[in-house]
């Protein structure tokens, strides 16, 4: 799956880095053989839109508690 294909809000989250994706697909291919490499791969990114989708972009920020007085 290529990267823009991914499904997520592109307008509070970034994609991982080249290098992070470069890291990500060698501890793949350490670990699986050349033929599932591709499925693995297309797993993890489903698993981080996944994660993406679950993930509260409301903690934090100068009108929120969390981060005030009383707040973490």
């Amino acid at each position: 799956m290529k990267d823009n294909e991914l499904q997520f809000d592109r307008s509070c989250y970034v994609l991982y880095s080249k290098s992070c994706k470069k890291q990500i697909r060698e501890k793949i291919a350490l670990y699986y053989p050349p033929e599932r490499c591709e499925s693995v791969w297309t797993h993890v990114q489903q698993q981080y839109v996944a994660f993406l989708s679950d993930w509260r972009t409301d903690l934090g920020g100068k009108k929120n508690f969390h981060n005030g007085a009383g707040g973490n």
